[in-house]
Parts: structure tokens; C-alpha cells; sequence
């Protein structure tokens, strides 16, 4: 079984030693040979794939070019561009692309059906409306400033991040900003709590094959939903038939995670969908839960079995807690965020697989030595 993992990132690498532990031969496509994936000893070959930015024909020739020399059955990838780009482009690719069908993926993706979509299916969550001033004024501040599509099959600009505006003219500036870019700004109810994310691979179908919880207990330094210390949870009942009635709606089929942000009173509230190999995917991994294998063996036409992933397991993405303790001058909380890293497991570091940890931390270096990033995690 052979799989081509499509642009570089943290949760394709959780997704490439998942793959390669469990007898896939990987391959990954992307600019830079040397990046976080291609550093793997789970990695069998590189081939040189630019991001899918404007004209999609070159993309289709080098992913195409990949196939025919490894003989790839299966195209993962691994941001929100590459999904899309592979999806819209699937019938002219040489290798399946497992996802459910392209309008399908798009209602997932695209974050103003993503409001409706939860809705039908009892699943509560944020106001989400087309930016415009008039919208404006009904919300209440801060407001969330988001693309309705991080990117949009034939854009030349790279993802539009989501922002959140604490006065009308940041919110109506960072819109414009959106726009400028070609993306269509939304404004979406400001909530916080705590994040929870719920991970599901669907069989065709959307039938819920297995799960995995894990909550945040600290926030990263964006405060976006990004962890920088999470567990491993139980899933919730009610919860999980609502998480199922959306993806049998969408008819999805492979991994979905599923951000909700927990109220205190116990609501959950569905502010993202990551029809892709999301970010923090190394918590479940280091769980022992191989979600990114059993995706692969459906699309193969296997049977799987795979048990939730176990509760309890801690994981820890310290850099921008260490940069914010460092930047704050609080010497207690970088000792205590050095000894909580020693007992988590780490998105990047892997004692049976140190190059990929070892070139991250080189990579830190250089930047902090340049000047291209600074303590404040920018």
C-alpha cells in the first residue's frame, strides 16, 4: 500500500509516522525536500510539488509525475489548499483521493454552510454571517473575523487566518483585508471556554467508524483553539450522535475533526471543521489511536476496527507557552512548562524518529538568530 502525503506540515508528519508504523510506504509531495515530513525515517521519497497557488495545470502534472514513478494508490493532503486543490482537480489525478465527493467537501470546508450544516444536524453554534457593516452592528464586540474558504481552488494567495477584532473599525478593516486578498470575510459570534476536539473517520456513507477526544487544558499563544497542552477525553454521548448525524449529512468519508469550544454550562458550540490532517493529530497518535491508517485501509476497501482513542494521555506543543514565559521575563513558568514536557508527548519530537525534531529546533534557531522571529511567537 503506497500513499503520497500532499504539502508539509505538523499533523502530516503525526499522519506519516502513523502511515509508516503501520506498513504504508509514504511518499510526500512538496517545494522543500528538507522540511518536517521529509526528515522522517517513515518517509521512502520526495518529489519536488509546489503549492496548488493560481493555475492548478502544474500541479496536476508534478502530483500526476509523483504517481507514475512510486506508483501511489492514495493522495492525502495535508492543509485546507492541497484538500481542496486535490479534490476539485480528483477526476484528472492518477491516484484516489479519499474524500467524499467535491460539493460535499465544500459544505464541510466552507464555513457559512458549516453554521447551517451543524444547525440541521441539533449540533449548536456561533452566529455566522457575510460580513458587511450593516451585519456589523448587530454583534456584539469582540466579534471573529473569518474566510469563508481559507482558500479557493485557482487563488494565488496563501491560507487567510482568522482574527478577532475588538473595536468596529479593526473588524471592518480586517474584512477588507479579506477581501483583498479574494477571500469572503464572515463575522461569527466571539465564544470561548474550553476546546475540545473530536476526531471521526467515516466509511463511505458518513458512518462513524471510530473517535477520539481530546481536550485543551492551556491555549496557545493565538488563543484561536490551537493547544499548547491538551488530553486525551472520553467522548460524549449526545454529543457523538450529533457528531454523527453532521458527517452522514455531508456523506463524508475519511478523517473529520471537529472543533467545539465547551460553555460552562456545558453546551459545545461547533466553531471549526478540518476536513484534513489537522494539527494536533500527535496526541491521538501517541494514544495509540492510528486514525490516518484506518482513513487509508477504507479507501482501500478494508475492514477496520480501531477503538476509540484511551483517555488520559497528555500532550504538549511547548514553544509558544516557553516564548510567552521567556517574553513575560517568568523564569517559574518556563521550569514549570520544561517538567510538564517531560512526562507529554510532543507534536514534533520522537525518540524512534529524532531528524524531524532535531531540524525543527535547528530551523527555531536560525530564525531567532535572523531576526525572523522574536519571543512573542510572531
Amino acid at each position: 500500500m503506497r500513499i503520497l502525503i500532499v504539502g508539509d506540515s505538523v499533523g502530516g508528519l503525526a499522519a506519516a509516522r502513523d502511515l509508516g508504523a503501520n506498513g504504508w510506504t509514504v511518499g510526500l509531495a512538496c517545494a522543500r525536500r528538507w522540511g518536517l515530513i521529509g526528515l522522517s525515517r517513515h518517509v521512502d521519497a520526495w518529489h519536488e510539488v509546489y503549492p496548488p497557488f493560481g493555475d492548478l495545470d502544474p500541479f496536476v502534472a508534478a502530483i500526476n509525475a509523483a504517481v507514475a514513478a512510486k506508483e501511489y494508490d492514495l493522495l492525502l493532503g495535508v492543509g485546507e489548499a492541497e484538500v481542496l486543490a486535490l479534490s476539485a482537480v480528483r477526476a484528472r489525478l492518477k491516484a484516489q483521493v479519499p474524500y467524499t465527493d467535491h460539493t460535499n467537501v465544500l459544505r464541510g470546508i466552507d464555513k457559512l454552510s458549516l453554521h447551517d450544516e451543524a444547525l440541521a444536524a441539533g449540533l449548536a453554534t456561533p452566529r455566522t454571517e457575510i460580513a458587511t457593516p450593516e451585519v456589523l452592528d448587530s454583534f456584539s464586540l469582540p466579534v471573529a473575523v473569518k474566510a469563508r474558504l481559507h482558500w479557493v481552488p485557482g487563488a494565488e494567495h496563501r491560507r487567510v487566518d482568522a482574527v478577532v477584532a475588538h473595536s468596529r473599525e479593526d473588524a471592518l478593516d480586517r474584512a477588507a483585508a479579506m477581501r483583498e486578498q479574494g477571500a469572503e470575510p464572515l463575522y461569527q459570534e466571539f465564544v470561548s471556554g474550553r476546546v475540545l476536539h473530536f476526531v471521526a473517520v467515516c466509511a463511505r456513507g458518513g458512518d462513524v467508524v471510530t473517535t477520539a477526544c481530546h481536550e485543551t487544558t492551556r491555549l496557545g499563544a493565538s488563543g484561536s483553539g490551537q493547544s499548547a497542552r491538551a488530553v486525551t477525553v472520553a467522548a460524549d454521548p449526545k454529543l457523538a450522535e450529533g457528531v454523527q448525524r453532521f458527517l452522514a449529512n455531508l456523506d463524508w468519508f475519511g478523517m473529520a475533526d471537529l472543533q467545539f469550544w465547551l460553555q460552562d454550562d456545558g453546551e459545545a458550540l461547533l466553531t471549526d471543521f478540518n476536513g484534513r490532517i489537522y494539527g494536533a493529530l500527535a496526541l491521538p497518535v501517541a494514544a495509540g489511536w492510528n486514525g490516518t491508517d484506518a482513513w487509508g485501509r477504507l479507501a482501500m476497501g478494508q475492514a477496520v476496527e480501531l477503538p476509540p482513542a484511551p483517555a488520559g494521555v497528555r500532550y504538549h506543543s511547548m514553544e509558544g507557552e516557553l516564548r510567552q514565559a521567556v517574553a513575560r521575563r517568568r523564569p517559574g513558568e518556563a521550569v514549570g512548562c520544561l517538567v510538564h514536557a517531560a512526562a507529554t508527548h510532543h507534536p514534533v519530537w520522537q525518540t524512534r524518529d529524532p531528524m524531524p525534531g532535531l531540524g525543527y529546533i535547528a530551523d527555531k534557531v536560525r530564525r531567532l538568530v535572523s531576526g525572523e522571529m522574536d519571543l512573542s511567537g510572531r
